[in-house]
């Protein structure tokens, strides 16, 4: 079964996603309306989360992962840290090309 999992941090970069997930493919690149990144937590323990904040917008990627790649994601993520799972339906157009 495929994933989608929907990166705004450093999981946007291709050359990363790839040496971790050889067979991650980008789906596309939107924006998130009304969001902004802020940085919590101090340090080397600083994660990015999202913030409502009208008239701003965060560019994501939505990647497709292998079903067996989300434990990897929360080892790398430390999901049980900062970081919480949802899901969600993804409605918008894509900015540019699918770059798969």
């Amino acid at each position: 079964m495929r994933v989608y999992y929907i990166a705004y941090d450093i999981d946007v970069s291709s050359e990363r996603m790839k040496k971790v997930f050889p067979h991650a493919k980008i789906k596309g690149v939107y924006e998130l309306k009304n969001q902004r990144l802020r940085f919590c937590g101090f340090y080397e323990r600083a994660y990015p989360t999202l913030e409502r904040s009208e008239g701003k917008n965060v560019p994501i990627v939505v990647w497709e992962l292998e079903e067996e790649d989300v434990e990897i994601l929360d080892v790398m993520h430390e999901i049980d840290v900062g970081y919480a799972k949802i899901s969600c339906e993804i409605a918008g157009k894509a900015i540019g090309d699918d770059m798969g």
